[in-house]
C-alpha cells in the first residue's frame, strides 16, 4: 500500500507486516546457511545464470552470501554482516548468521506473543550483550604463559577446527600445518606477507610453503633472470605505445606523411614516459597493466626488467612485502614526494619451485616484510582450489588472531551453553523485573540454536543433544561439547575442539548489533528507481 501519498510505483509496509517481511528474509537465509555448520555440514553448488556461468562449490557462509541475490531487506543485512565477520575475523561466518536468526526469531515471539514494545527488547539485549561478554572472560583460557610445545598444540588443534568444516576435511592435518607455520613466521605482523597462489592439475598433498614471494609471471625477453638486491618500481599505469587502436578511434587523414607524424607523436609520448620511469634509478620495473614491445623495447635500451600484466592483488602485495608503493605518474616535477622503490635480497625466474610445472615463475627473496612467504595450493580443478583458498584463509585468520591474543575458548557448541546458563544464572541471582527476566530467557534459548544445528547436521537428535550438553553444564562441567566424528557429546578439551575467543566475540557482536537494528524497524518504504527526466534523455 501507499496511502496516496508515495509515487506510483513505491510502497509502504508498516507494522506487522513490515515485521513478517523482516522475519521471511531471516528465515530464508538461516534455513540457506544452517546446513553448511560444523565438520558435517553440506556444500552448495552456486551457479551464475549470466554470461559468465561461473560456478562455486562452498560451505563458507561469506561466500555463500555474496553470491545470492536477494531482494529482501533483512537478508541483505545479514548478507553484510556475515561479510564484516569474515573482514573483521576471518571465520565464524556461518555462525553468526545461524546466532543472528535465532536472536531475531526470539525477538520476534516477543513482540507478537508477550506485546513487549521494540525498544524495551532492545534495551534487554543490549544488557544481555554486556552479561555474555563478561561471561566470555570468564570461560577465555589464556595460554600467552605456556611453553612453545603446547602452544604449538593450541594452534594446530584451533587451525583443525577451523578447517574440519571445511572441503579440505580428509587434510585438515596437512593445511592446518601449513597454515600454522605460515602464521608463526609473520608472528604479529600483518598477514598482507602471506601470499597464496594456486596452480591446478596436482592432488591436495603436493601443496607446500614457499620463501619469498613468488609472481606468476615472467621476466621480459632477452633480459637477465636473475639479479641481486634489484631497486624494484611497482606501477599501474598504461603503457601501450598506441592508443587510437586501443581505444578504437578512426583518423581521416589526406597525407600519409601526417599519418606518420601522428604515429611518431605517440612513440615520442611514450619515449618521454620511458625516460620519466627511467630517471627513477629502477633496475625492475614491474607492471599491472599490458607494456607493448615498443616500450619493452625502449625499457630493456635503457637497462631496466620489466614484467607486465601482474593481477591486482598479487601486486598488492608484492608492494607490501617490497616496501614499494605502487605509482601511476613518474614525472620528478609532479609534488615534492619522489616514488618509494621496492627491494629485496634477489630476483630471479625459475622453473623448479612447482612440481609438475615447468612454466617460469618470477621468485623476490630475501624480503623487508618479516617471515614473507607463498603457499602454492594444488588441486584437481579451478573450484576445489578456490574453495582450498577460502579454507586455509579462514584458518590463517583465525592462528593469526590467536597468536596475537593468545586466549581460546571450548568449541563443539560447549561454550554457547554455557553462555546460555550464565545469562539465565545472572537474570536468577539480580532479581530482574519480570519483562527483563522474559527477554533474557528468549536469548538464552537462541544460544543454543548453534549446537541444534551442529548436532542436527551430525545426524544427531538435536534436542537430546542439546539437553545433555545443559545437563552437563548444570552440574559444572566446562570443557563439555558435542564429538561430531562419534556422534555423541563429550571432553571436548580432550578433543582439540578449540575456538579462538576474538572470533567468537566478533560473532556475538556481529549478531547482537545486527539484530538491534531489525527489531527497531517497524516500516519498510520500497521506492522505484528514479526516471531520468526528458533533459537527461538527451545527454
Amino acid at each position: 500500500m501507499n496511502g496516496g501519498y508515495l509515487s506510483f510505483g513505491s510502497t509502504d509496509e508498516r507494522s506487522e507486516s513490515a515485521r513478517i517481511t523482516i522475519g521471511a528474509g531471516v528465515a530464508v537465509v538461516r534455513d540457506i546457511i544452517s546446513t553448511t555448520l560444523g565438520p558435517h555440514g553440506n556444500d552448495k553448488l552456486l551457479v551464475s545464470t549470466g554470461p559468465m556461468k561461473e560456478i562455486h562449490i562452498t560451505n563458507d557462509g561469506a561466500t555463500i552470501m555474496e553470491h545470492i541475490n536477494v531482494s529482501n531487506p533483512a537478508a541483505k543485512i545479514f548478507a553484510d554482516m556475515s561479510k564484516a565477520q569474515d573482514n573483521n575475523a576471518g571465520d565464524g561466518t556461518s555462525s553468526v548468521v545461524v546466532l543472528g536468526s535465532a536472536l531475531y526469531k526470539a525477538c520476534s515471539h516477543l513482540i507478537h506473543e508477550k506485546r513487549l514494545h521494540p525498544q524495551v527488547i532492545v534495551d534487554g539485549l543490549d544488557k544481555a550483550l554486556q552479561i555474555i561478554l563478561t561471561a566470555l572472560d570468564q570461560y577465555t583460557v589464556d595460554f600467552s604463559k605456556m611453553d612453545t610445545a603446547s602452544m604449538d598444540k593450541i594452534l594446530m588443534e584451533m587451525a583443525m577446527t577451523s578447517l574440519s568444516s571445511k572441503i579440505v576435511l580428509n587434510h585438515k592435518e596437512f593445511f592446518a600445518d601449513i597454515a600454522v607455520q605460515a602464521a608463526k613466521r609473520i608472528g604479529s605482523h600483518s598477514l598482507n606477507s602471506i601470499h597464496i597462489m594456486k596452480k591446478d592439475g596436482a592432488s591436495m598433498e603436493e601443496s607446500k610453503i614457499v620463501d619469498g614471494f613468488l609472481l606468476d609471471k615472467r621476466i621480459g625477453m632477452g633480459q637477465k633472470k636473475k639479479i641481486e638486491k634489484p631497486s624494484i618500481l611497482v606501477a599501474n599505469t598504461q603503457l601501450d605505445a598506441d592508443k587510437i587502436k586501443v581505444f578504437g578511434a578512426s583518423v581521416k587523414v589526406d597525407a600519409v606523411s601526417k599519418l606518420e607524424s601522428i604515429e611518431s607523436a605517440e612513440k615520442q609520448k611514450m619515449l618521454d614516459k620511458v625516460d620519466a620511469i627511467a630517471s627513477h634509478n629502477p633496475d625492475v620495473f614491474i607492471n599491472r597493466q599490458l607494456i607493448y614491445d615498443f616500450p619493452e623495447q625502449a625499457l630493456r635500451d635503457k637497462g631496466v626488467i620489466s614484467i607486465e600484466h601482474a593481477d591486482f592483488e598479487g601486486i598488492e602485495r608484492l608492494a607490501y612485502v617490497l616496501n614499494a608503493e605502487i605509482a601511476s605518474s613518474f614525472s620528478k616535477d609532479i609534488g615534492t614526494k619522489s616514488i618509494q622503490l621496492g627491494t629485496c635480497g634477489l630476483m630471479e625466474e625459475r622453473t623448479d619451485l612447482i612440481s609438475g610445472s615447468s612454466d617460469p615463475i618470477v621468485l623476490f627473496s630475501d624480503l623487508p616484510a618479516k617471515g614473507a612467504c607463498t603457499i602454492v595450493l594444488r588441486g584437481a580443478t579451478e573450484q576445489v582450489l578456490d574453495e582450498i583458498e577460502r579454507s586455509l584463509h579462514d584458518a590463517l585468520c583465525v592462528i593469526h588472531k590467536v597468536i596475537v591474543d593468545q586466549r581460546y575458548l571450548m568449541g563443539g557448541g560447549c561454550i554457547d551453553v554455557l553462555l546460555s546458563k550464565f545469562l539465565l544464572d545472572k537474570t536468577r541471582q539480580q532479581a530482574s523485573s519480570p519483562v527483563e527476566t522474559i527477554i533474557f530467557e528468549e536469548i538464552a534459548k537462541a544460544f543454543l540454536e548453534i549446537p541444534s544445528c551442529l548436532a542436527q547436521n551430525s545426524g544427531m537428535d538435536p534436542a537430546t543433544t542439546v539437553a545433555s550438553l545443559k545437563n552437563a553444564a548444570e552440574s559444572g562441567s566446562l570443557n563439555t561439547g558435542i564429538d561430531a566424528n562419534v556422534r555423541t557429546v563429550g571432553d571436548v578439551s580432550k578433543l582439540g575442539v578449540l575456538e579462538s575467543r576474538v572470533v567468537k566475540e566478533h560473532l556475538i557482536k556481529g549478531a547482537f548489533e545486527a539484530v538491534m537494528v531489525l527489531t527497531r524497524i517497524d516500516g519498510i518504504v520500497t521506492n522505484r528507481p528514479r526516471q531520468r527526466g526528458p533533459d537527461m534523455r538527451n545527454h
